[in-house]
């Protein structure tokens, strides 16, 4: 087995905040790029990551493992999930495809298991520019979702 149908999709923002109807917001959210204008070190009170990993429904997990890293750095480095996923898994009753909703026009829509995490490193010291990167480790390998770059550019000089 190979992760090629899985997917792992990660959200940089400020903050998480749970609302009424059991939504979620996500506050101040990083498109790409994560640009510090100040001297470093810089201390951001709070930065939060949501990752979104989907496996096929005939592909459970034997392995999970979600590891946050900043450069080299191991910031976060969970233990296996597998085992509690297998048993939601087991009792789980709804089944959705890639967009969320059965699809009339497919013949046979491709069903996903998904999960959600979420992280808040707080705080958050950006000491360099570099890469903050989820990964996902499974029985098959590593999957790597999109990277926030954190970039550094010149403070403006005071007046």
């Amino acid at each position: 087995m190979s992760n090629q149908s899985r997917q792992l999709f990660a959200i940089y923002c400020d903050d998480v905040r749970q609302e009424i109807g059991n939504k979620r917001t996500y506050v101040g959210v990083y498109t790409g790029d994560l640009v510090v204008a100040a001297a470093l070190p810089v201390v951001l009170p709070k930065l939060a990551i949501v990752a979104n990993v989907r496996t096929p429904k005939d592909e459970p997990f034997k392995k999970l493992q979600i590891t946050v890293t900043y450069g080299d750095k191991v910031l976060l480095d969970t233990l296996d999930l597998a085992q509690n996923l297998n048993a939601e898994q087991s009792s789980e009753t709804t089944i959705t495809t890639s967009q969320g909703v059965e699809d009339p026009i497919e013949t046979e829509p491709m069903k996903y298991w998904s999960y959600q995490f979420e992280f808040v490193l707080s705080p958050f010291m950006i000491d360099a520019a570099r890469r903050l990167r989820v990964i996902a480790t499974t029985e098959s390998g590593e999957i790597k979702a999109r990277a926030l770059r954190i970039l550094t550019v010149a403070a403006p000089p005071n007046p």
